[in-house]
């Protein structure tokens, strides 16, 4: 489980402990039921190998990783099927050997190409990422991100007005454990705060964010319970967001606290 600014349910990244085959998660309703929300599955050297999201029925989403020799990812196909189970269109998505995505392919329900969209990565004199741009044939390119460098060489990404670090402040307890994380803008104003609490095994247990977007505030919870291989297998999340009015010198207009449970059911490898 990675721990830090991405969320738990990152499937492309996470890196679980022990040899597992497969993990299906499921989330508990508002009304108290139990809804299937995707199974996963692994190779025996730890890499995701497909991904069978249901919370759109069994089997009517699927995405599927193929590697190289050296484990690098480098294609990923998505797959969508009808009702009847007959394939209704996809994606096949093509990666180099940085890791980075380079062409999309979309895919009509007759399996033929309808668009293809190229990325491309632009660099400084230096070698640094300073822009991603993604076009097609049918469109005029479309820049998806910029990035800028202050003078120690730290990158910043751009965010709706301003531009987030990519190198968040990190502070380690005795124990080498990251217990906080401060994600700032490129005058130094924090954006997310992240705390993180750990047992007397040194396992996460609990971790706080307090993500700060202009006049809307959000503090999220995740209580997390840890199997024996150290992977969860259950967090309660709670999320109370705040919203401001500027108008109104930033009186409170909206409040609200919503909670999910999700639950993982983990099969090793014998």
């Amino acid at each position: 489980m990675r721990i830090g600014s991405s969320l738990e349910f990152d499937f492309l990244n996470e890196k679980l402990n022990g040899k597992v085959r497969t993990t299906t998660i499921y989330v508990e309703s508002l009304n108290g039921g139990i809804k299937k929300e995707a199974i996963c599955y692994f190779n025996k050297s730890g890499d995701i190998t497909e991904i069978n999201y249901c919370n759109w029925g069994e089997d009517s989403y699927r995405r599927i990783f193929l590697y190289s020799r050296n484990n690098r990812r480098n294609r990923i196909f998505d797959i969508m099927y009808n009702d009847e189970g007959a394939f209704f269109g996809g994606c096949i998505s093509i990666f180099n050997s940085k890791g980075q995505i380079i062409e999309e392919k979309l895919l009509e329900e007759e399996g033929d190409v309808d668009s293809t969209y190229t990325y491309e990565y632009k660099y400084d004199e230096t070698g640094r990422l300073i822009e991603l741009s993604r076009y097609s044939g049918l469109s005029k390119n479309i820049i998806l991100q910029t990035f800028v460098y202050d003078e120690k060489g730290n990158q910043f990404i751009k965010f709706n007005n301003g531009y987030i670090t990519n190198n968040p402040l990190k502070i380690y307890d005795c124990n080498g454990n990251l217990i906080e994380e401060f994600l700032h803008d490129i005058y130094g104003d924090n954006f997310m705060h992240i705390k993180i609490k750990y047992d007397a095994l040194n396992r996460p247990v609990e971790i706080f964010r307090n993500n700060n977007r202009g006049h809307k505030e959000y503090l999220k919870t995740d209580y997390i319970v840890l199997d024996e291989m150290n992977n969860w297998i259950k967090i309660e999340e709670s999320v109370k967001k705040t919203i401001h009015d500027l108008k109104e010198g930033g009186q409170k207009i909206h409040d609200e606290t919503k909670t999910k449970i999700f639950y993982r059911e983990i099969e090793y490898y014998e």
